[in-house]
């Protein structure tokens, strides 16, 4: 403990060990005493010329001095050590020092200090210090009788007086051993009984402030409840079991007209419902029987109550009171029948709307469909209430057939509107399919929080079937248009070989033998010039020439035809007269042979094949297809292997077939007939048991209208192309084909001469439309490098990829590789002209 001031010298020190202090209490005026009491025999020995006395007695002050330092550090222990062990060694050092014997009063020092130890010290260190007091004492008695100084003391005149000082000093000793420890077990007790004393107090005054607080508490907790109790707007009663009210809160007053204080001691039905009994709904009559809460809503005059009791119970579980709560529910009334009027318009308006609609909330649970709805997905909205929308509205695509994810969970996910077009298909509850357009919104909240969505969707089957036959016609006339071209050409190549050859062949003997190998030439290219025929059947351009003509022989003939030595039975069924119908004859006979002969291919083994021609009057129209006017309806029914339903929109494609040996072209020239003659194909099929397709044509009426059919003009081809390739004979015949075709053609002989030729035409007024890339160059750059670089020209530029490695995975995937299309060599002028009208038409 530091020593800042003067005053601090007067102040003993304190400490958390009341021991401690106890002790330093006592050390520390022990040590001032001891201090100023030495003072004047200092001052008494310096005037008198004792100089070592003077010495010894400044010595002792040292030692009081630093076991004064100690106690004020609190090294108590030290100090008192210091203290009491320094006494005796000092008091017999001064007494040999002066030499003139030893007074009474220099003995008394001797007791002082065993009085001052035991109060100081432990037991172990007070024996000890009884044991050095002893050692001085005999050491005082020996200095005397061997004559080094006198003592005055009577007493000390034989060793029997030493024993008895001794003796008495060790009983001395003991008696204060004995006091101190009875007075130190006596503070101990003492300190001990204070301890519990103060504990008790501690505790009485925490529970003297617990229940302070707890009636503070009890006090808040009334007056929080009680305001509670009032604060609550619905009219709340605490009734005895005689139906009496015990208590009521201010609403009381605001919704029966009637103070709290007025309303106590009467029945509830006397304030709620002015009555002089309980009416036999009342809630509180069923809580006594059931010992439940209970509940109803009413009406007292102009408002809407929900009658709310609960039971009280004791600790006995024995009802003793009720909570009685009318709550005033007059604004929800209103909101639900305003809700009931708007549901019911909404209810009519799904009904009346053409398309399906599913309203969800977020997670998918249906929360309204329209009957539309349940039309189309097979499910009736009271089955839905366990089920999930994906449950209930399975859809896929249509061209892949894989499963579509549900739109309704990527709105809420992605939290925008989705839309999905022509290619989705639903799967209804039966297994059926529908083609369908989806529309799904999200439903948001005040805080624009997605709360559900809304699913509308539109059956467009038939959309979609007129659109496929819509697409199909647009086909044909387009690929019409370059059959016409391309057939054109191919007959003045014909009619050149075909002179030539009648001229190499009037030049020739009859026993010439080339003159055979020519006539079997002549028989070829007449098959050649059959299928140009056909093509110009197939060609926009070809008009039919029309005339009134019965269609059973033509039926009969073609069956005959066909169906000669195939081994397949026939059955042909007519009424005893067909109408007439206007048609070109020639061009009826080839529609109805190309469909015979693919009934007739398709069947695997023998079988049969039921063919039926019948009147049709006032067919009902179908949009784009019939009119409201009389057919004659052909029926061809197989009984092959069928038709894939993938396959079966595809099969008036141009150059669609699933024979080998096929070109594809018979089918499409058959629907080409017979759309030019205002007619309509419909074909129907089923795997494993066959394919019916019916034929309509219009029938001849007595007042015939001109038919207005659109004046054909031949349209060229125009443009430029690159043709780049290492072979000079493909080059010559490929620019020349190409010239054909209408296109002007430049040529090179590798990809760097491709890219800058092209990148000159590129800016200026004539630019390439497409290239023909040779993929293999040796030793320059091949089509996929070149086509990399004219991509960084112009990105959009079509490209074909040619070569003469069927086995090159380009031509196989030309797409995967940047092109738009290929062409395999050798090639002719029509797989030229295909390839370039696929991509530039």
């Amino acid at each position: 403990m530091p020593i800042k001031r003067l005053k601090d010298l007067f102040s003993p020190p304190s400490f958390p060990d009341e021991e401690q202090s106890r002790i330093a209490y006592i050390v520390h005026y022990i040590l001032l005493l001891l201090f100023f009491f030495l003072v004047i025999p200092i001052i008494y020995n310096w005037t008198d010329g004792q100089i070592f006395n003077t010495i010894i007695l400044l010595g002792e002050e040292l030692i009081i001095i630093a076991a004064f330092y100690f106690n004020m550090r609190g090294e108590v222990k030290t100090s008192a050590i210091l203290l009491t062990f320094s006494m005796p060694f000092m008091t017999t050092f001064l007494l040999v020092a002066e030499g003139d014997g030893i007074h009474d009063v220099d003995l008394l020092i001797f007791p002082a200090a065993i009085a001052l130890a035991g109060l100081l010290l432990n037991r172990f260190s007070f024996y000890i210090y009884i044991g050095i007091t002893l050692i001085c004492v005999c050491s005082i008695y020996l200095l005397e009788m061997n004559g080094i100084f006198t003592t005055q003391l009577s007493s000390f005149v034989s060793y029997r007086d030493l024993t008895d000082i001794m003796i008495i000093i060790i009983i001395t000793s003991f008696i204060i051993d004995l006091l101190v420890k009875k007075i130190r077990s006596s503070i101990k007790e003492l300190r001990q009984n204070q301890g519990e004393l103060k504990s008790k107090n501690e505790e009485l005054a925490k529970h003297q402030e617990l229940l302070k607080r707890s009636a503070d508490g009890l006090r808040v907790a009334a007056l929080r409840w009680q305001s509670t109790f009032d604060a609550v707007h619905d009219p709340i009663f605490l009734m005895s079991m005689d139906h009496k009210i015990l208590l009521a809160n201010k609403a009381t007053q605001e919704c029966f007209n009637i103070t709290p204080e007025a309303a106590i001691g009467k029945h509830c039905w006397e304030v709620v419902h002015n009555q002089n009994n309980p009416f036999p709904e009342c809630p509180v009559l069923q809580l006594e029987k059931t010992g439940k809460r209970e509940s109803i809503e009413l009406k007292v005059s102009s408002n809407w109550y929900e009658i709310i009791v609960d039971p009280v119970f004791d600790e006995d579980h024995k009802l003793v009171g009720i909570v009685h709560i009318a709550r005033n529910i007059t604004k929800r009334k209103h909101y639900e029948e305003a809700v009931a009027t708007e549901k019911e318009r909404l209810d009519v308006t799904l009904r009346s709307i053409g398309d399906g609609v599913i309203s969800t909330d977020r997670i998918g649970k249906i929360l309204i469909m329209n009957k539309l709805a349940e039309e189309y997905t097979g499910w009736n909205f009271e089955e839905t209430d366990t089920k999930n929308i994906r449950d209930i509205f399975k859809i896929i695509d249509g061209e892949t057939r894989n499963p579509i994810d549900n739109p309704v969970n990527v709105v809420v996910e992605k939290g925008t509107i989705v839309e999905t077009k022509n290619h989705t298909i639903l799967i209804s509850r039966d297994g059926g399919e529908r083609r369908i357009e989806i529309n799904v919104a999200p439903i948001r909240n005040r805080l624009s929080d997605i709360t559900g969505t809304v699913l509308v969707f539109r059956d467009i089957s038939e959309k979609h079937r007129l659109e496929e036959k819509l697409h199909t016609a647009q086909k044909l006339e387009s690929i019409g248009v370059l059959a016409a071209g391309i057939a054109h050409d191919f007959n003045n190549l014909l009619n050149g070989i075909f002179g030539y050859i009648e001229l190499a062949m009037n030049r020739m003997s009859d026993h010439d033998k080339a003159l055979s190998y020519l006539r079997k030439a002549i028989g070829v290219f007449e098959r050649a010039q059959d299928l140009t025929r056909q093509l110009f059947t197939f060609a926009k351009g070809s008009r039919p020439i029309k005339k009134n003509l019965s269609l059973e022989p033509i039926i009969k003939n073609n069956i005959t035809s066909v169906f000669k030595d195939s081994g397949v039975n026939t059955n042909f069924i007519t009424p005893t007269e067909l109408w007439l119908c206007e048609i070109d004859e020639v061009q009826i006979n080839q529609a109805l042979k190309n469909i015979l002969l693919n009934a007739l291919q398709s069947m695997s083994d023998r079988g049969s094949i039921e063919i039926n021609a019948i009147n049709c009057p006032k067919m009902s129209p179908v949009p784009g297809q019939l009119c409201e006017r009389n057919y004659v309806c052909i029926t061809v029914e197989d009984h092959g292997q069928g038709i894939s339903q993938e396959n079966i929109t595809r099969i008036f494609d141009p150059f669609f077939t699933t024979k080998q040996k096929g070109i594809g072209l018979g089918l499409s020239i058959a629907y080409s007939i017979i759309k030019k003659h205002d007619g309509y194909v419909d074909v129907k099929s089923e795997i494993g048991k066959g394919t019916t397709v019916r034929i309509f044509l219009p029938a001849f009426t007595k007042e015939l209208h001109p038919q207005i059919v659109p004046q054909y003009t031949p349209v060229k081809d125009s443009g430029k192309i690159l043709l780049m390739d290492d072979e000079s004979y493909i080059i010559d015949l490929g620019s020349e084909m190409i010239e054909i075709l209408g296109f002007k053609v430049e040529t090179v002989r590798s990809g760097c001469e491709a890219v800058d030729i092209f990148r000159k035409a590129y800016g200026s007024d004539d630019p390439f439309q497409l290239v023909i890339l040779d993929l293999t160059i040796p030793y320059g750059m091949g089509g996929k490098d070149a086509l990399i670089k004219l991509r960084e020209i112009d990105p959009y530029i079509k490209a074909i990829a040619s070569s003469g490695y069927s086995d090159d995975p380009v031509m196989a995937d030309p797409f995967s590789f940047g092109f738009n299309g290929s062409l395999a060599k050798p090639y002719r002028k029509v797989d030229l002209a295909r390839a370039i009208s696929n991509l530039l038409r």
